[in-house]
């Protein structure tokens, strides 16, 4: 690994432009998505000066452009060819449309033959290797993990607050003040308010003023929280265009890529993209990574890795680190189901000042302690587009399309890992190729109906406040889960018991200096958002690493 022909990062190198002393320690960070930035500013903050890397995939030069151009004009109709080029290919057949960037499925590594991947239905998740990871690509729901959804963690709410708040620090947020906060506290005094159609604040308001969601009958509703900057006097503050889903060309959006850009060219990060990482190997007091970088093989030295390349790539690194071929390992994920609103006279959603989540609805089954996380918003471009399209044969099937936006809302569920289906992950050898990742998916016979029960209490509200829904249906309410969140494959345990387990600083037994900070580690998923919980834990793993508060592992 260390031979001749590879490059050598050595301490020296990593000083830069901060002037830091031989004596500081290098650390590496791997991946650039919301847990890579996480961990790599809270280094910063700690006064060190850390080597991102990622595999440097970007949007295209074109698309790039029409972005740049759409962002130097207030919100205007776009043009035939900036309307195609923004919709992109779709044609790929899925059991849902996938949320692209400007068109452009980048962050997406499908096909990507650095890291080949393997999956048996189209639903499956994938890595990404881009700059920002998914961040690229998400809607920005921001929710912290509940009590009682962290009952098989080895650490708690209380441990995960002051993470919560570094976190929120460096993330916008907006939403509102409401009985979400019992449970969900907002961890920030700085919160913005988005616009949102006006059906939408008619529902919310109705819900709480009836008191038809409150905790005391097991649901609780509230604003939206998403990673969005309000802000007026902000340079990035939401311009209502409503184009949320085909890219947000106004930076209104959070996504780790900017912050990671202004930390590389300030000097405080080595930034290195095209790089993707193949193994880690611990020595003594040192750590070797190699990884393929843009010219070729590297080999990277450090005194400590934080590894955050998304559950999928984390876990094909230390699969292939530790030589653990051909053996399944079980990545958790949430499933969730889709709920049509149908909008009364008069209560009609001509516009869409964004197409982000307008309301949260937090729920539970009578057998369960874990929380159903249901958002409700207007129907997207995604939808919209998915819809046109199967439309399409009948006459007028765009302006019906059109139609069914403008008089209903979309409510999206999602359940607990506990009550979903999953995937395993198989790292295979292929001779004189690099390794391939084989995702298959597992059903789960019980899930179509307790998707149906679960979405019972949310329609019930709804329907006090004076909108119908229709049930479940389509192909999110199936046996096979269709993925947004995923984890769990390399779990924090109180006691390791398996070579993947890892403890509470995300180690795995065969590694005292490599921490995996991203929701591989989560020991379960819950049905609530999972990216401001993983910054959080990414934020105190380092905290707690760089520190020296728990260097041993935890279970010896």
């Amino acid at each position: 690994l260390l031979g001749s022909g590879v490059w050598h990062h050595r301490r020296a190198s990593a000083r830069g432009a901060r002037g830091l002393s031989d004596a500081t320690p290098v650390t590496v960070v791997i991946g650039s998505g919301p847990t890579g930035f996480a961990a790599a500013h809270r280094l910063v903050k700690l006064g060190y000066r850390p080597i991102v890397l990622d595999g440097g995939t970007t949007l295209d030069t074109d698309r790039r452009r029409m972005a740049d151009r759409l962002a130097a004009h207030p919100p205007a109709p776009l043009s035939e060819a900036d309307s195609a080029l923004l919709t992109g290919d779709r044609a790929t057949v899925r059991p849902l449309p996938r949320h692209l960037a400007f068109g452009s499925g980048y962050p997406y590594a499908d096909h990507d033959e650095r890291a080949p991947i393997d999956c048996d239905f189209p639903g499956a998740p994938v890595p990404s290797l881009a700059v920002g990871g998914l961040s690229s690509v998400w809607s920005g729901a921001m929710l912290p993990i509940a009590e009682a959804d962290l009952a098989s963690w080895p650490i708690g709410a209380a441990d995960l607050a002051p993470h919560y708040r570094a976190v929120m620090q460096q993330v916008p947020l907006s939403g509102g003040e409401d009985p979400l906060q019992r449970d969900f506290p907002l961890y920030t005094a700085s919160v913005g308010k988005l616009p949102i159609p006006t059906a939408a604040t008619t529902i919310l308001t109705r819900l709480l003023r009836r008191g038809r969601a409150r905790p005391d009958h097991g649901i609780i509703a509230g604003h939206a929280r998403v990673a969005v900057q309000s802000e007026p006097e902000n340079s990035l503050a939401c311009r209502a265009c409503g184009r949320c889903h085909l890219g947000c060309a106004y930076g209104s959006i959070w996504s780790s890529a900017p912050p990671l850009e202004r930390l590389a060219a300030n000097g405080s990060i080595d930034h290195r993209t095209g790089t993707v990482v193949r193994r880690i190997i611990e020595r003594d007091d040192r750590v070797a990574v190699a990884a393929d970088g843009p010219s070729g093989p590297v080999t990277i030295e450090a005194d400590r890795v934080f590894v955050a390349a998304g559950a999928i790539a984390s876990t094909r690194i230390v699969l292939e680190s530790l030589g653990l071929w051909d053996r399944p390992v079980r990545l958790a994920t949430t499933q969730g189901f889709g709920l049509p609103i149908l909008l009364p006279p008069g209560m009609i959603v001509y516009t869409r000042p964004t197409s982000l989540a307008s309301l949260f609805i937090e729920s539970r089954l009578a057998d369960s302690p874990h929380w159903v996380h249901t958002q409700i918003g207007p129907v997207n471009q995604l939808t919209q587009t998915e819809l046109a399209r199967r439309l399409k044969r009948l006459p007028g099937g765009d302006a019906l399309a059109t139609l069914v936006a403008r008089r209903s809302l979309a409510a999206l569920g999602n359940l607990h890992s506990s009550e979903a289906g999953h995937h395993l992950l198989t790292l295979t050898r292929q001779p004189g190729r690099i390794p391939e990742l084989r995702i298959r998916t597992v059903a789960n016979d019980r899930f179509p109906a307790r998707a149906r029960m679960a979405a019972h209490p949310v329609r019930r509200a709804l329907a006090r406040a004076g909108v119908a829904t229709l049930p479940p249906r389509g192909q999110l309410v199936d046996q096979r889960p269709v993925s947004w969140h995923v984890g769990g494959s390399l779990p924090m345990r109180h006691q390791r018991r398996s070579p993947l387990d890892t403890d509470v600083l995300g180690r795995p037994s065969a590694w005292r200096r490599t921490h995996v900070v991203d929701t591989s580690v989560f020991p379960d998923l819950p049905a609530t958002t999972v990216t401001l919980p993983a910054m959080a834990n990414a934020d105190r793993i380092v905290t707690l690493a760089m520190t020296n508060q728990q260097e041993e592992p935890a279970d010896g």
